[in-house]
Parts: C-alpha cells; sequence; structure tokens
C-alpha cells in the first residue's frame, strides 16, 4: 500500500510540474508577444525623467510661430538668422569630462524602449567643417545601442579633428574612421571614404540597416520612427534612382573598356538606407568591386556606385531594384533642388539652404533626413522641433497612448 500511495503522489507531484510548466511557457509566449508589439519604455526612470524635461527653447525667437501658415519672412530677418550666434559651447574643454559633456549637451544614454534596443543602426557621417554642427547632428540621432562612424576630412582644421576625437572618446559606439581622405566634390575620394568607413562599420555585429549622412543633414524622424521605417521594410534597400540620361558621366571610362559583367550603369542619390548584406555585398563581393573599380574614371562616381548595384537584379545583390517600390526609394533624404522647390534661402551647388520659411513644410516630408542646414537659427529651430518631438513621443508611450500616423509610425 505504502509503494502504491508513494507512485500516486509521484504521479501527481509530476502532474502539477507538467502543468506548472505549461502554465509558464503561455506567460513567456504571452510576455514575449507583448514585448515585441508593444514599444515599452525600458524603465520608470526614463518615464520620469522626461515627465520632468521641459520644452528645450531656442533664446530670443519664438520658433513655434515658423510652423504657423500666416508666418512670413522677410530679407532682413532671413539675414539676420544667417546670424544667428550658435550657443557658446567649447566642445574640446566640456568633452574632456564626459559625464558633464554628456549631461549637459543632453545625450539620450539609454535606448530607452524595447522596440529601438532590439534594431540598431548604423551612421556613416562626413564632414569637413563646422565641427558645432556635426556634433549637433550626432546628438539628435544618438542612441547607445547604434553604432557612429565619422568621417573628417583630410582637409578639416586640426581644432576640429581635436574636437570630434575627444568626443568620441566618450562614447563606446562612437569611431573616428580609421583613414581618412580629402575629399573634393566629383571624384572617387568620396567612393573610397565611404567604403572606409562601411568596413569600420562591418567590424560590430549587431546593427541591421546603414544610413549615410553628411554633416549639413538633420532627421525628419524620431529614432523610433526610423526603426519603424526600417522594420517594415522587410529587408528592401532605399536607394533612390534618377533615369534621365546620364551617359556623359560614363563616356570618358566607356570609352576605353566596356562595363563587367554586363551591366547596366544607373545613376541616383549617394545617400542611402541600405540594409547590412548590401553593405556586406559592396565592401566584399568580387563584381561589385570590379564595377567600383571600373567607376574609378567617371564624373561623380559616388552618385553611381550604390544606384548601379541596385538597378541590376543579375549581379546578385540583395534585395535590388523593384519598380513597385519606387516610391520608398526616395525616402532616405529630403533635398530641395533648385527649380524643383521652394527656397527662402540660398543655393549651394544647386542645392537650398534651407532657411525658416522652408522648415514648415520640410517637417511634413515623409523623407527621413533632409539636407542642407547651416549653422544658423532654422537649424537651431530644427533642433527645438526635433527635441521636443521626441519627447512627446516618448511621453505618449510613458502614458500607455499608440502614436498615431501611417504603418511607419509617423
Amino acid at each position: 500500500m505504502n509503494f502504491r500511495r508513494k507512485v500516486s503522489s509521484i504521479r501527481k507531484f509530476n502532474s502539477t510540474l507538467v502543468i506548472l510548466f505549461i502554465l509558464i511557457m503561455i506567460v513567456i509566449m504571452f510576455t514575449s508577444r507583448k514585448r515585441k508589439s508593444i514599444p515599452m519604455l525600458k524603465s520608470e526612470f526614463v518615464r520620469k525623467t522626461f515627465m520632468t524635461l521641459s520644452n528645450r527653447k531656442v533664446d530670443s525667437f519664438n520658433c513655434a510661430k515658423i510652423y504657423d501658415n500666416d508666418f512670413r519672412t522677410s530679407p532682413e530677418l532671413e539675414k539676420e538668422a544667417k546670424k544667428y550666434p550658435h550657443p557658446a559651447q567649447d566642445l574640446l574643454k566640456l568633452s574632456a569630462n564626459c559625464s558633464r559633456f554628456i549631461t549637459e549637451r543632453g545625450y539620450f544614454m539609454n535606448s530607452m524602449t524595447i522596440e529601438e534596443e532590439s534594431f540598431p543602426i548604423a551612421y556613416g557621417i562626413f564632414f569637413y567643417n563646422q565641427v558645432t554642427q556635426m556634433e549637433q547632428l550626432l546628438r539628435a540621432i544618438y542612441r547607445p545601442q547604434n553604432i557612429y562612424v565619422i568621417h573628417l576630412d583630410q582637409k578639416a582644421a586640426i581644432h576640429d579633428y581635436h574636437v570630434v576625437k575627444s568626443i568620441t572618446e566618450c562614447f563606446p559606439n562612437v569611431f573616428l574612421s580609421s583613414k581618412r581622405f580629402n575629399i573634393k566634390w566629383g571624384d572617387f575620394s568620396l567612393v573610397e571614404a565611404d567604403l572606409v568607413v562601411m568596413r569600420d562599420l562591418l567590424r560590430f555585429s549587431s546593427w541591421r540597416y546603414y544610413i549615410n549622412l553628411c554633416g549639413m543633414d538633420f532627421p525628419l524622424k524620431t529614432n523610433l520612427q526610423i526603426i519603424r521605417f526600417l522594420r517594415g521594410l522587410n529587408g528592401e534597400n532605399i536607394v533612390d534612382l534618377d533615369f534621365r540620361s546620364w551617359i556623359h558621366r560614363w563616356r570618358r571610362a566607356l570609352k576605353q573598356k566596356p562595363v563587367p559583367h554586363n551591366i547596366t550603369l544607373a545613376k541616383g542619390s549617394h545617400y542611402v538606407a541600405v540594409t547590412r548584406d548590401f553593405i556586406n555585398y559592396t565592401v566584399n563581393n568580387q563584381i561589385a568591386q570590379e564595377l567600383i573599380n571600373w567607376l574609378r574614371n567617371t564624373t561623380i562616381p559616388d552618385e553611381s556606385v550604390y544606384p548601379t548595384i541596385f538597378y541590376n537584379t543579375h549581379i546578385g545583390s540583395p534585395h535590388p531594384y523593384n519598380s513597385t517600390h519606387s516610391h520608398l526609394y526616395k525616402l532616405a533624404k529630403f533635398v530641395a533642388w533648385k527649380g524643383e522647390n521652394l527656397c527662402s534661402g540660398s543655393y549651394k551647388h544647386s542645392v537650398c539652404i534651407l532657411g525658416l520659411q522652408d522648415l514648415k513644410y520640410v517637417i511634413l516630408k515623409e523623407h527621413i533626413f533632409a539636407n542642407k542646414f547651416e549653422e544658423n537659427l532654422a537649424y537651431a529651430c530644427m533642433e527645438e522641433w526635433y527635441f521636443n518631438k521626441t519627447r512627446d513621443e516618448y511621453l505618449n508611450l510613458a502614458n500607455d497612448m499608440r502614436i498615431q500616423g501611417n504603418g511607419w509610425g509617423w
């Protein structure tokens, strides 16, 4: 009898364990799904931090009125805006104390949400002057889960080099490129710099997408919106193509030898948002390297590398061009080209230096980033708008409000 009772007790105990195991698995599955579907703030500390933050304000000017339909600028105001004094920051001195630098400059040292933490992005930032503006750009897009490689042009001032080097030493995920080039417009040097930055980034295994920027860019979407957009692409690449005739850019090289591998040349934007696999193909694939070497002897080759690799579906690049997605391919960066857009600012290389009057329509664009900005009042107002947009987004999450918008979160 004792033996039978023991067997019965063991069976009941085992049954209880099985039931508990099943219940635990159900709970794990439920919480796992919940974590994937809801971009929860990572801690109560984060929520409280944002609850106590006041709106960031630009001194001596009401930026909010720019976004009213009745706002009008004048030549005098635009002239004054260009002279707007940049906040007096000795970045070299300030970054010598990393803790103080991070605090005073307002960097986000928390990945903020589970959704963002699980989708790191790699950034390449290229600039040659205006180091304070580059730092403002870095601060806007910085998150601890992302990876950043900064290419500082060889022609940059030695002071700017020391500033950037000092800043990179304050972050474990921000680096100077392993090699620097003297980049000249329309020259192969920009391609060489980009390849170095991509190789540097490939040393880190965590990131999913690569976005390349110049120091005159500024984000139009928050980090959470950017990763929602990229995740929603399901591995697609964002490379803008221009289907007008650009044969004059390649004519000199074509006279010397044909394009390898029956490749059709394409022209488009140098600035992209592409997958890790696409970057790995560009840097390491033999066909891609032969194409890039062929493009050395062409005009403005940086605008042919990504587009040509992307456009030719037969060479094996990951997720190549698909005509049904043509609208998406334009969304990496908004550029106000001369003759195509209004411009209240000035033009540089046929691109609008965005002024105050332009901001109210720029912030409505679907693009991830915008170009070109300079260190002036317009840039300061964009910073104010962006910080407050980010703050309100996280406060909405903290209050369990779903972010409304299209499928990408805006």
